[in-house]
């Protein structure tokens, strides 16, 4: 059971700052192997609520920051500071599950692994989001199985801190291009699904556009920026099919998606009639509506994942990518709600 150094980045988190730190000694994982280490630049009362943690626990450090710099600035200087064998980065909003440091740390005994992540519960049960992560968990599996994920999850994730390199200061996914970085230098990357975080995920259109599209532009970014590995027989399985085939889904797949679809549409309109067009439209609500249900759910979120990735497309070829992370303010609130709730029937009801 290795020293492990967990990195909580924050801005402005008095209000979740508390049960955060109160789940984290929670863990079943050994406190007196585990160093808490927070970067803030709040303007509220957050660094107060973590002096008071510090008097009771020694293995608290708060690292205060005197501007907001952004998110990997914030990750550089704490990974420095660190002094953890093992690295687990998560974020203020989400909870852990009690053993889910203990199942993450577990994989490093492993020589080969350099990087692993855990996997999502949504909080509050958004469906979109519940599909999407449905879809999403077997891919990993998937890609781990085969050599490693591409995709960390920044909620919970840990790495090796001897293969930690200097984070871009622009990038919009530290964690996936952490996990990016150890694959390349010959370690695995891989997704733990016992490792289980709870994270809620927004309810309104708007709201869900505004996280997933940034999310997605982290990606498309992180993936043009590490076109080499492309076809690379370097990196193996990863080099010949992972690489291609997130580049693949990414970047390339929703551009000839969306432009399909319009053009279809258009020669429907314009080479029958408008009632054609009309059910089709009717169709695409309906599975909007029906979206709680399989496999309406999954269809919807299939197409949710197309538009963000399509702006995100859009955004980066335009050079208009916006690198400052926005707090989503409804989804504290879940986050208060639902911390108070023991963590053991959240994980019955999920295995249930």
């Amino acid at each position: 059971m290795p020293r492990v150094s967990i990195v909580i980045p924050t801005y402005n988190e008095e209000k979740i700052i508390q049960p955060k730190l109160e789940n984290i000694l929670s863990s079943t994982y050994p406190l007196e192997k585990i160093e808490v280490i927070i970067v803030d630049c709040s303007t509220d009362r957050t660094p107060d609520i973590v002096r008071n943690f510090q008097f009771l626990y020694s293995n608290i450090k708060l690292v205060r920051e005197q501007f907001r710099g952004g998110i990997a600035r914030a990750l550089n200087k704490a990974f420095n500071l660190a002094g953890g064998e093992i690295i687990v980065k998560t974020d203020c909003d989400s909870i852990l599950a009690k053993d889910s440091i203990s199942h993450l740390v577990a994989n490093f005994a492993d020589p080969k692994v350099g990087a692993a992540t855990g996997k999502q519960v949504v909080l509050n049960k958004e469906k979109t989001e519940e599909n999407y992560r449905f879809m999403q968990s077997r891919i990993q599996i998937a890609e781990t199985m085969l050599d490693s994920t591409m995709i960390s999850h920044g909620p919970l994730c840990a790495f090796r801190k001897t293969l930690i390199t200097e984070i871009n200061p622009k990038s919009l996914a530290d964690d996936s291009e952490l996990a990016l970085q150890v694959r390349k230098q010959g370690y695995k990357a891989i997704y733990d699904p016992q490792a289980i975080f709870y994270e809620a995920s927004p309810e309104t259109f708007i709201g869900r556009r505004r996280q997933k599209d940034r999310r997605a532009q982290g990606l498309v970014s992180l993936l043009i920026r590490n076109i080499g590995c492309l076809f690379n027989p370097r990196y193996g399985m990863f080099g010949y099919w992972i690489f291609p085939m997130n580049f693949l889904t990414m970047i390339i797949a929703p551009i000839i998606f969306w432009i399909t679809l319009i053009t279809l549409f258009t020669w429907i309109v314009a080479s029958y009639s408008l009632s054609l067009a009309l059910v089709i439209i009717g169709v695409t609500m309906s599975t909007w509506l029906l979206r709680g249900k399989k496999p309406f759910g999954v269809a919807w979120a299939f197409l949710d994942t197309q538009i963000s990735f399509l702006v995100a497309d859009i955004k980066i070829l335009t050079h208009r990518n916006n690198i400052m992370w926005q707090k989503e303010e409804e989804l504290r609130e879940v986050y208060i709600k639902k911390a108070k709730v023991q963590e053991a029937p959240l994980i019955a009801v999920e295995e249930a």
